[in-house]
């Protein structure tokens, strides 16, 4: 889960339960990179394939890659006016099977 969600889990005293069964992600342009270059490299070596779903392979056709000279770092984010949840939770899930956070099935629908 994003810190904002279990930052919110935690304020709430009925999930403070809950919350102790997950595995906080805090996004940055650093950390970003890394679950995306994963996922990439896990196609590239066909580790993983996706279903046949229009809305999925829709949003990873538009997500992008965006070089900025001035600071020469990319980042990665959705097309303008799509979303990228689903590629988010791809990378997400990937990053926990990839290393061993969360056991068991790993299905983005």
């Amino acid at each position: 889960l994003g810190t904002p969600l279990t930052d919110l889990f935690k304020n709430r005293p009925q999930l403070k339960a809950i919350i102790k069964k997950f595995v906080g992600f805090n996004t940055t342009n650093q950390s970003k990179n890394a679950i995306v270059q994963n996922l990439q490299l896990a196609f590239e070596q066909k580790e993983i394939e996706i279903l046949e779903d229009e809305k999925q392979s829709r949003e990873l056709a538009t997500y992008t890659a965006e070089y900025n000279a001035k600071t020469r770092n990319v980042s990665y984010n959705d097309h303008n006016g799509w979303h990228d949840d689903i590629c988010i939770a791809m990378m997400l899930a990937y990053d926990a099977y990839k290393n061993g956070k969360i056991m068991g099935v790993y299905i983005t629908r």
